[in-house]
């Protein structure tokens, strides 16, 4: 189920329209109640049989776009995406421009997992349980 479409805000503004752009692709709004900690909109995408959410916080467009796999648990544990499902991106925000914002952030999430379908990131998968597994250990 999805939220109607409606810009609430000027954070959304244009963005909305963009999303619906994508066609069969676009799943609609995020519901309020499914939004991660801070944030204040979302939006449903499919990409490769997969769901994805893309997120801001109110600060947005001057802050980055976060994405996050649905439905995700660390049975599924991939490289470079945390136990909630959130994409660890390097993309940044484009001040006043939404919809780039949204643009780089969703090319570097599909770059990421499709590197993830050919195992590239497979090392730093092993780094980084390394680095945290002394933490996971004491508790």
């Amino acid at each position: 189920m999805s939220a109607p479409l409606c810009a609430t805000s000027s954070v959304v503004q244009g963005l909305d329209a963009w999303f619906v752009e994508l066609g069969d692709d676009f799943l609609g709004r995020a519901p309020a109640d499914s939004l991660r900690p801070g944030m204040v909109e979302g939006w449903r995408i499919r990409w490769r049989g997969r769901e994805l959410t893309v997120q801001v916080d109110a600060d947005f467009p001057f802050s980055a776009a976060r994405v996050y796999l649905a439905g995700y648990s660390r049975a599924q544990a991939q490289p470079h995406v945390e136990k909630d499902g959130k994409l660890c991106l390097r993309s940044k925000a484009v001040p006043g421009d939404r919809i780039r914002t949204v643009q780089a952030a969703l090319a570097e999430a599909f770059k990421l997992l499709a590197e993830n379908e050919t195992r590239v990131h497979d090392e730093d998968f092993r780094e980084d349980f390394g680095l945290y597994w002394s933490n996971w250990a004491d508790r």
